[in-house]
């Protein structure tokens, strides 16, 4: 049998308030949502003790109310303890049903001309809205451009992998890529690489010349051809190459290193980092102030 690592271990996650009052839209779409959910209740209570013979509250509609309940309290449990990439698939599965359940209720009192009835029906309308919202969220790669850009203005950075079974891809402990058997996170495919993988990136010229018979084999600015690949070659020649990093890439998520394992690099989100190759699982590093380290690669995107 396999010794454990201890440097295996995942670190403490810690029910945080902050994370929710730190995030605008979570903030937004959580108080919007209790906000909904206790109009749908208040009117159904009402209903119940007025006039519930002539107008009885639809049964349906009370376990719609019980279940938004549940997604509610889920959601904020995992926005607070900063879990929600891992279960993002789980979640959504749970919103697409309270969003089956919160239509349904609609139309099974929308259409009743009873104060409390129409009361509930605007409560349920404004809860399909915001598990709408919710499920184009955590639906949404968090790389994708709208994911980054509503991320942008939360004061807590997502620190994936650091959630307890969690919306975010790698594991915050060390990781030898040449033992085998242990969960690895997630590699992005060739096509997003862009071409990268390779270890020493050629630079290449694109033929520019224009196709009309006055412009034949000249690029613009009226080159010729062959003054423009001289001038190309020149050009790349007196860049500097930093051949031990040749890459550059864009932390998706806030990374906490290890404490036990030296070898790991703490980074922020949307940091900058050279990278020396991108083959492997876990990336060697460097930061813009030199410090070095490993770094998982689900947690980095190419520039």
């Amino acid at each position: 049998m396999e010794t454990p690592d201890p440097r295996r271990r995942r670190q403490k996650i810690t029910f945080s308030p902050g994370r929710i009052f730190g995030d605008p839209f979570a903030l937004a779409t959580i108080s919007i949502s209790i906000l909904a959910w206790l109009i749908a209740f208040i009117s159904a209570i009402v209903s119940k003790i007025s006039d519930y013979a002539r107008h009885p509250f639809p049964n349906f509609a009370w376990w719609t109310i019980a279940y938004y309940f549940l997604c509610i309290v889920g959601i904020i449990l995992l926005v607070a303890f900063d879990a929600t990439v891992n279960y993002a698939v789980a979640v959504c599965g749970f919103l697409a049903y309270a969003l089956f359940l919160s239509t349904s209720a609609i139309d099974n009192t929308i259409w009743d001309p009873f104060g409390p009835h129409e009361a509930a029906a605007a409560g349920f309308i404004l809860l399909a809205v915001v598990s709408g919202v919710w499920i184009f969220y955590f639906g949404t790669a968090p790389s994708s451009g709208q994911r980054v850009f509503i991320d942008s203005f939360a004061l807590h950075g997502s620190r994936a992998g650091t959630r307890s079974g969690s919306m975010q891809p790698a594991h915050n402990h060390h990781y030898n890529h040449h033992h085998g058997g242990y969960p690895a996170p997630h590699q992005y495919p060739r096509s997003q690489l862009g071409g990268l993988e390779a270890s020493s990136p050629e630079p290449r010229y694109q033929d520019t010349s224009r196709t009309s018979p006055e412009g034949q084999g000249r690029g613009f600015n009226g080159m010729t051809h062959a003054a423009a690949v001289q001038e190309n070659n020149n050009r790349v020649s007196a860049e500097p190459v930093n051949s031990e990093y040749p890459y550059k890439a864009r932390a998706i998520y806030s990374y906490d290193a290890n404490p036990d394992d030296a070898n790991e690099l703490s980074f922020s989100k949307h940091e900058v980092l050279d990278v020396s190759d991108v083959s492997g699982r876990w990336w060697q590093t460097r930061k813009s102030n030199g410090e070095t380290g490993i770094a998982p690669s689900n947690y980095l995107i190419l520039l």
